[in-house]
Order: structure tokens, then C-alpha cells, then sequence
């Protein structure tokens, strides 16, 4: 069987960046998600839980903030809404191009940049902001103040629903409680409570899902307007 130049190029990326750790994977592959591909964050469940809140289609435009290799990017652009999905890392940015390259979809565009307060002040608003497991490390990088402002910044770019899921203070064992003592008593409880305050008026829990780096797993959130 002869293969396109796009599969044989999205292979051979595949295993340089895997075979010499040039990339953090934190997804399944896109291209079997049917299959047994190793899903160890739940990735899979989060996105029907997704699918289950929210009816994304053609009518949705979409902004993946910290898209790694494009698991959320491309599925809901799969289901026809157009996506922009920002990257900051030269490797997952380079690898989530060539799959979406693959996929034929031509509703997605992959863009290299590093999030900042700035950047999330330029972008379009737009119906669904997805903002997983990023906003921890904004924290980390920014400190806190900062970080909420960006955090702010991102919700308001939302028109219809905004996505989240953050490193949690329950994540003992990890770095994480040492920068998010402000969510304590209960991580979910003050995700909840801040988009809350934002203006949402529907803040719902879709699930907890299962991370790499805790037995903790962390809560998903969608937000409507």
C-alpha cells in the first residue's frame, strides 16, 4: 500500500520527537481514537463529556489555549467548528500541524506562541474557549495576581461557553500545592465559586478525570454565559 507523503512525514515526526523525548504528549492519538491508544489523562472521557455538555458544530468558532498536540483542537474541528490553537511548544506546535496536515481539515489553524497577559488581551472573542490544564502553570511562570488576571482575560474572550481544567492544591506529591495554596480548602469548590464571579451563569462540573503525576484527578468545567 503506497502512503500519502503527509502520513510518512506525520510518522517519522512522530517517532524522532517520541524516540528522543523531543515531545510531551499529554493526548492519545487523534488517529485512533477508536482504538486502545493510551489515554492515561482521560483524555477521551473529556471529551465526550465535552460532546455531552455542548453541541459543537459548524455554527462554533473555538480558541485552544496550550493545545499540545491538537486531541481537542482537531475533534472539534472534526465536527465542523472552526478552531484557532495556540502552542507554544516548537515540538507539540509542529506535530499537531502535520496531523491536522493529515486529517485534510482546513477549519483549523495551529499558531506557535507563548500565552502571556498581552496576547490573550489581542485575541478575537469567539463562542468556546478550551483552557486545560494550563493555568496552573501561568501561576507557576506569572505568580498568582497575574495569573488570575490572565485567567480573567481568557474567560471574557467567551461568548457561549468556556472549558477548564486546572493543576488542583489536592495534588500532594506534586509542585502543585506549593503554588496554589489560594484554592484551598477544595480546588473544584474555588473553580467553581471564581467563574462563577466572572458572570457565568451555568458553571458545571462535567467529571473528574485522571492525571500522570497524582492519584489526584482533576475536575473538568464548563462555563455558559
Amino acid at each position: 500500500m503506497l502512503l500519502k507523503l503527509s502520513d510518512c512525514s506525520l510518522g517519522l515526526r512522530l517517532f524522532v520527537q517520541r524516540f528522543f523525548r523531543l515531545t510531551n504528549s499529554y493526548h492519545p492519538n487523534i488517529t485512533t481514537l477508536n482504538s486502545e491508544s493510551i489515554d492515561s489523562r482521560g483524555s477521551k472521557g473529556r471529551l465526550q463529556s465535552i460532546f455531552s455538555a455542548i453541541d459543537i458544530n459548524s455554527s462554533h468558532s473555538v480558541i485552544d489555549i496550550g493545545s499540545n498536540h491538537g486531541f481537542f483542537s482537531i475533534s472539534l474541528a472534526k465536527c465542523g467548528a472552526f478552531v484557532l490553537a495556540l502552542e507554544k511548544n516548537t515540538p507539540e506546535y509542529l506535530y499537531s500541524t502535520s496531523l491536522a496536515s493529515s486529517s485534510s481539515l482546513q477549519n483549523i489553524s495551529f499558531y506557535r506562541m507563548n500565552v502571556d497577559l498581552a496576547l490573550l488581551q489581542s485575541l478575537p472573542t469567539v463562542d468556546i474557549i478550551l483552557c486545560l490544564s494550563i493555568f496552573h502553570h501561568w501561576v507557576k511562570q506569572y505568580g498568582k495576581d497575574h495569573a488570575l488576571d490572565m485567567l480573567r482575560c481568557a474567560c471574557s474572550k467567551a461568548n457561549t461557553a468556556f472549558i477548564f481544567d486546572s493543576g488542583q492544591p489536592e495534588e500532594y506529591g506534586t509542585q502543585w500545592p506549593n503554588y496554589l495554596e489560594f484554592m484551598k480548602p477544595s480546588g473544584p469548590e474555588w473553580i467553581h465559586s471564581f467563574l462563577s464571579s466572572l458572570g457565568f451563569v451555568d458553571v458545571r462540573c462535567l467529571g473528574e478525570f485522571p492525571t500522570t503525576i497524582s492519584s489526584v484527578n482533576r475536575s473538568l468545567f464548563i462555563a455558559f454565559r
